[in-house]
C-alpha cells in the first residue's frame, strides 16, 4: 500500500529557492517556485497544470527497469562520445 502524506500536519512555512523564477514550463510560464509553492500547500489546480501537457506526450508505456536501461545508455553513449573529445584535446 502507498503510505499517503498527511496534509493536515504542519510542515512550516514555505521557504523560497535562489532558482525558483527559472520558467520551468515556457507555454504557461510556469516558474519552478509556483510549482514548489504549490506543492508545499497542496494546491493541485497550479501543481497538475503541467500533467496533461506531459501526458499528451507519452507514445508508450514501458516498465520502470527498461526506461532506466535506456536511460543509462543513452548516458554511457554521451559519456563516450565526450570521452573521445577530451582525448583530442
Amino acid at each position: 500500500m502507498h503510505e499517503v502524506n498527511d496534509r493536515s500536519r504542519d510542515i512550516g512555512e514555505f521557504v523560497p529557492a535562489p532558482d525558483d523564477d527559472m520558467l520551468i514550463c515556457r507555454c504557461e510560464e510556469i516558474t519552478k517556485g509556483e510549482i514548489r509553492k504549490a506543492v508545499h500547500d497542496g494546491d493541485v489546480k497550479t501543481g497538475s497544470v503541467m500533467m496533461g501537457q506531459i501526458a499528451g506526450m507519452i507514445q508508450e508505456k514501458k516498465p520502470m527497469q527498461q526506461i532506466l536501461n535506456e536511460m543509462m545508455e543513452s548516458t554511457e553513449a554521451v559519456y563516450q562520445s565526450l570521452s573521445k573529445v577530451m582525448e583530442e584535446i
